[in-house]
């Protein structure tokens, strides 16, 4: 393996790192503040549409952080071999849904009206796995077509 491609994992694992402390940040301030910024942003964070019942929290816990981090992947990684953007795009994706774990410990309880009194299932984290790969790989996809610049080697 080149020198540069470990230089552009370390890279990746560092924006990965960066993205996952802010997620925290941001859940930590919007459960703990009380702000009318953070008052707002939770009502936001925790309202559902009455027609469908679907919330807005996958929107920043799952999209924004798959889209974004898959692009860089597929930014930093343009040259890498298949199996290493595949390798990148998959622990992406482990650390996005890994963190949603982490995220109810913030609030009170009953807060969050999509968790339970239990942990989430072992399907469920699989079914949220798999979404969140293919949205990563799309970003991936597009952050390689869009930002990435190819080697002159």
């Amino acid at each position: 393996m080149r020198k540069a491609n470990i230089q552009e994992m370390f890279a990746v694992a560092a924006i990965c790192c960066a993205v996952s402390v802010l997620q925290l940040w941001w859940h930590l301030f919007i459960a703990k503040s009380h702000s009318s910024v953070a008052t707002t942003a939770l009502l936001i964070y925790t309202s559902r549409d009455i027609r469908n019942g679907k919330g807005f929290f996958p929107i920043v816990d799952l999209i924004i952080p798959a889209l974004l981090l898959g692009a860089v992947v597929g930014s930093v990684g343009r040259n890498w071999p298949f199996r290493g953007r595949v390798l990148g795009v998959s622990l992406v994706s482990a650390n996005v849904v890994s963190l949603t774990l982490t995220y109810p410990m913030f609030f009170s309880e009953g807060a969050l009206w999509w968790v339970g009194k239990r942990y989430p299932s072992i399907e469920s984290l699989f079914l949220s796995l798999c979404e969140v790969i293919v949205l990563a790989a799309f970003g991936c996809l597009l952050g390689s077509a869009t930002f990435g610049k190819k080697n002159p080697e």
